[in-house]
């Protein structure tokens, strides 16, 4: 697999859409609570549903930018004890570690997904005063969770394949 296959491109281009739609959601959220606080303050009259959205608009902005933050190499990370290997050992140390995420992130997207799906079946809405079904915040985790896991799977392939993200962001330029 040649590291500008489909897959790559694909993941690269649905990771910054999931930031895209990040950056729209947090741009959303500035507004409504600038909003809230002019009516809460200006016309003494609160917005008790900005709270509401701006909460469940978090987690999706959260779960839709992981993908891309593992893309840029942005996650935060203790390198405390790996940074004293060689690069060698540090590589593989790397790469045992993304397996083991790659794997606990499996396991998050099925939990999620069926705690979801729990969620909308028994008809949970949030307690706030618009009362949003529950499951449609809920969705933004295994959503979210799979861009994630993609992301890292294309991360353990450009590994294994001996492709860092920097060789080929110096090949496009």
């Amino acid at each position: 697999m040649r590291s500008d296959s489909a897959l790559f491109i694909l993941m690269d281009r649905l990771s910054a859409l999931g930031a895209a739609a990040a950056s729209l959601g947090y741009a959303m959220m500035a507004a409504g609570v600038f909003v809230s606080v002019i009516f809460r303050y200006v016309f003494v009259s609160p917005m008790g549903w900005t709270d509401e959205v701006t909460r469940f608009l978090l987690v999706w902005c959260v779960m839709l930018g992981m993908a891309y933050t593992l893309q840029q190499g942005r996650h935060i990370r203790v390198t405390t004890l790996v940074r004293n290997f060689s690069p060698r050992v540090q590589r593989a140390l790397e790469f045992i570690g993304d397996l083991i995420a790659l794997a606990v992130l499996c396991v998050f997207v099925f939990k999620s997904y069926q705690f979801s799906a729990f969620t909308k079946d028994i008809g949970e809405v949030s307690q706030g005063s618009l009362a949003i079904p529950l499951w449609c915040a809920n969705l933004a985790l295994p959503i979210g969770g799979c861009l994630f896991v993609l992301q890292y799977l294309v991360k353990v392939l450009r590994t294994l394949m001996g492709v860092s993200r920097e060789n080929e962001d110096r090949a496009h330029h």
